[in-house]
């Protein structure tokens, strides 16, 4: 079981991070362009992420390519 002192703060945290977005609530308008933008940047740089883990099999000197094949 968690120690109660991070119980509490994990509450705290809570409570902070609702008080904020409560306060921004005034600003949707403006920041929602912005934070479609983030969004936006933090999906490229997830998908090219995810596109550097897919092997390169077009160059059969490639390491990828040679353990796909299974010529070593």
């Amino acid at each position: 079981m968690a120690h109660p002192a991070v119980a509490l703060y994990q509450a705290g945290v809570f409570v902070l991070g609702c008080v904020v977005i409560h306060g921004l609530r005034a600003h949707a308008k403006r920041l929602t362009p912005l934070l479609i933008g983030v969004a936006m940047v933090l999906a490229g740089i997830l998908a090219v992420d995810w596109l550097s883990t897919v092997p390169n099999t077009f160059d059969p000197d490639a390491p990828e390519a040679r353990a796909i094949t299974g010529f070593e």
